[in-house]
């Protein structure tokens, strides 16, 4: 009973070069950033939805850093001003944090991070979340298969190792994920701009 009904409408459906995009979605999708999945009705028939893939569109960094109002935000609270008045930026000078940003600034040249993160703005944010999720919980699992003996407990200069990785996958997962909230939000903020 179910093949007779599939074949009697399947007569009725559009022949398979008819797209089930209507044209104000067709013109809009541009293949830059992450896609994500929407319904789509084809005009030219009764009733048909298909699930289609929209393209975001590509996030421009610095607009949406305005989009987002973060400059208004800080002019509005007297953030800076407050800051310079309670002697902070005299404290860090005191400190050197503006000779250490300084110094690191030709290391962040030659690490090409700023180009790094500009790529990282067409990568879906959910993906880096992921990733620095993974290397958050890496050695908490390590230590529970130690625990269990899966994994062999280091003795000797081999716990130097471990304490390496230990440090290594949990600064490498808070910059990521900081990383990642940094990318959602100016995803997000892309988003809410265009719509």
């Amino acid at each position: 009973m179910l093949s007779c009904l599939f074949v009697a409408t399947s007569a009725f459906a559009p022949a398979p070069s008819v797209p089930a995009l209507p044209r104000s979605l067709r013109a809009a999708a541009s293949p830059v950033m992450a896609d994500r999945k929407v319904y789509g009705f084809d005009d030219t028939t009764v009733f048909e939805a298909r699930e289609v893939s929209v393209k975001r569109k590509p996030v421009y960094l610095l607009k949406a850093i305005e989009g987002t109002g973060v400059a208004t935000f800080t002019a509005e609270a007297g953030v800076l001003s407050g800051l310079e008045n309670a002697g902070a930026f005299s404290t860090l000078e005191n400190l050197g944090a503006f000779s250490l940003i300084e110094s690191t600034l030709p290391l962040i040249e030659n690490l090409k991070l700023l180009s790094l993160f500009e790529s990282l703005l067409d990568v879906e944010a959910g993906f880096i979340f992921t990733a620095a999720s993974f290397l958050l919980a890496s050695f908490p699992v390590l230590v529970v298969l130690q625990i269990c003996s899966f994994f062999p407990i280091p003795s000797g200069p081999a716990v130097g190792l471990e304490v390496l990785f230990a440090g290594g996958t949990l600064t490498l997962g808070v910059v990521l994920f900081a990383t990642a909230f940094a990318v959602s939000k100016l995803q997000l903020a892309t988003d809410e701009i265009e719509a």
